[in-house]
């Protein structure tokens, strides 16, 4: 992905080197590895790769799904939660 090494170096570095080094300390299978690659390589690495793919899944389906809501109608408008908030 051509996206990852400038993902990588707009933030992500921090937050996946920090997540990795957690699963390491709770134990997590090939933690280790995957901490080694991102040190290694950084945004160029496989696993730098991997978290990018993973989070561009999740935010396809997050937005197919708030797409679904909208044409249901189903979602509260960014004005309707405010009213509520007002009225509380």
């Amino acid at each position: 992905m051509r996206m990852t090494p400038w993902l990588w170096d707009e933030g992500l570095a921090e937050h996946a080197l920090a997540a990795v080094r957690r699963a390491c300390e709770r134990g997590v299978v090939d933690a280790d590895v995957a901490l080694a690659d991102l040190e290694l390589k950084g945004g160029r690495s496989t696993t730098a790769r991997s978290i990018v793919r993973r989070l561009a899944v999740d935010l396809s389906r997050r937005t197919k799904n708030e797409l679904r809501l909208d044409a249901l109608g189903a979602r509260p408008s960014a004005a309707g939660s405010a009213r509520v908030e007002l009225s509380r």
